[in-house]
């Protein structure tokens, strides 16, 4: 099994962010941490991925 895991660091809107470094990369799994102290289900953030990254498989955790 080949796997690759990079860290990247950019500013800017965080949405955008993550469609733009998907589309840049080959992307098959991106790993999201939903917790929120203030959320009782999801993170905002995992929320607006999860409805605008609907071609790339998620592990939400």
């Amino acid at each position: 099994m080949n796997l690759t895991v990079e860290q990247i660091v950019e500013f800017g809107h965080r949405v955008a962010r993550y469609k733009n470094l998907v589309s840049r990369y080959a992307v098959d799994l991106l790993v999201t941490n939903t917790k929120d102290n203030d959320q009782l289900a999801m993170h905002g953030m995992a929320y607006a991925l999860s409805v605008e990254l609907t071609d790339v498989a998620q592990l939400l955790l």
